[in-house]
């Protein structure tokens, strides 16, 4: 226990380091961080608690789709410098083919969906 405390006091004095001497670049990091969970979470989870249909299949390929999606689109901003159709951010892309692939997947499965809906979850969508 002293071991993990000493080592969370050690990087969270690195991290305070780290941040007062590179601001533009925890400010990067900071867009990136939001857009990779924007793009991974929005979609799925306003889907997900706001629409009754979405089905548990549909939720977990939205998530794979944009677990892979993200990683591409990184490698190929950073790495390739490719230039997205518009000037959009990558993340933006991102969210939409997962909204698409969780409305379409959703749309021919069944699972956890109407009927077979938790209560607990159709309480928290009908609010």
């Amino acid at each position: 226990m002293r071991v993990s405390r000493i080592t969370v006091v050690v990087l969270g004095a690195g991290a305070i380091w780290f941040a007062m001497e590179s601001g533009r670049l925890v400010a990067i990091l900071g867009a990136f961080g939001f857009g990779t969970l924007m793009s991974a979470t929005l979609p799925v989870f306003v889907l997900g608690l706001l629409w009754k249909r979405a089905s548990s299949q549909g939720v977990f390929t939205g998530l794979v789709v944009s677990l892979v999606l993200n990683l591409v689109c990184l490698v190929l901003d950073k790495v390739y410098g490719f230039r997205w159709p518009g000037g959009m951010p990558w993340y933006l892309i991102t969210v939409a083919a997962t909204a698409a692939v969780t409305i379409i997947v959703s749309l021919v499965t069944t699972g956890a969906t109407g009927d077979a809906l938790d209560k607990r979850v159709e309480a928290v969508i009908d609010l």
